[in-house]
């Protein structure tokens, strides 16, 4: 295949490339704040802290039946579960089948050397109170329902961790 003398072979512009990749890599250095590091994690921790939509899920009173927010019943267990002295809870995850309550995980720290059992099990009993409160009561809602995983274990008051 002959070319003209003004085109340029597949080689030539993979070089054009290159250079044009170079050129942009070293302007977008140039261009990045150094504080960069610092700022991430202020946006991290503002997105994550962003509400949500969350899972609407069935709940009923005298008065009939009403939907709640998933996250209405995390940060409500959240709430009540964090006067419990030496633990900490860390994590809550509703488990739903479409829009009806089915079980709850919750992931604790507990302060060494205070017994684990007794702790998780007050937990199982504030949490099935405020199901129970929010959502009315149901035969989903039991201790039997209810997942609480210790994962980490602290010298100290894990709220002040």
């Amino acid at each position: 295949m002959a070319m003209n003398s003004h085109e340029r072979s597949p080689l030539d512009r993979a070089g054009d490339d290159d250079l044009l990749l170079r050129s942009a890599a070293t302007a977008l250095h140039q261009h990045t704040d150094q504080r960069w590091v610092e700022v991430s994690g202020d946006i991290l921790v503002r997105i994550l802290s962003m509400s949500r939509p969350s899972h609407p899920l069935q709940a009923m009173s005298q008065d009939g039946s009403y939907q709640v927010s998933e996250l209405v019943l995390v940060m409500s267990l959240q709430r009540a579960l964090d006067v419990i002295p030496h633990s900490e809870v860390t994590h809550i995850r509703i488990k739903a089948e479409r829009d009806r309550y089915q079980a709850v995980a919750i992931v604790i720290t507990v302060e060494y050397p205070f017994p684990i059992i007794p702790i998780a099990d007050r937990i199982r009993d504030v949490s099935v109170r405020v199901l129970e409160q929010i959502l009315g009561a149901s035969p989903e809602i039991n201790v039997s329902g209810m997942h609480v995983h210790v994962g980490d274990v602290t010298r100290g008051d894990p709220k002040l961790g």
